[in-house]
């Protein structure tokens, strides 16, 4: 289930977060700012990647003896969504809230993408 939705984010990743045209080039017209917002946003994606890599890494209950059930990835992007939110509000850095609120708007696209 996350392996499928990591291909899915790659695939978002390498369609929408990519500095390149259609050739390969870098667009030399893009700002240093456009280029920090598109790190961000990538960084946002990866990291989403990153937590459900973690969520499939876990062992089965059957193995651990948990009564703990997979986290589906939607709860897994939505906990993302949650917790730069919660950065955003709790008084941050002017720099550090466009961070977040970028992050947060990446995975508010994401989640789009499983309902």
């Amino acid at each position: 289930m996350c392996d499928m939705a990591i291909s899915i984010i790659n695939k978002y990743v390498d369609e929408h977060l990519c500095v390149t045209d259609y050739l390969g080039r870098v667009n030399p017209k893009e700002s240093k700012e456009y280029f920090e917002d598109l790190s961000y946003a990538r960084w946002a994606a990866y990291e989403i990647m990153d937590r459900l890599n973690n969520e499939a890494e876990r062992l089965p209950s059957h193995i651990t003896g948990s009564l703990r059930e997979p986290v589906p990835p939607v709860d897994i992007i939505a906990g993302f969504m949650d917790d730069m939110e919660c950065c955003i509000y709790d008084g941050c850095s002017e720099k550090h809230e466009r961070i977040f609120t970028i992050a947060k708007d990446v995975a508010d696209d994401i989640i789009l993408l499983f309902l």
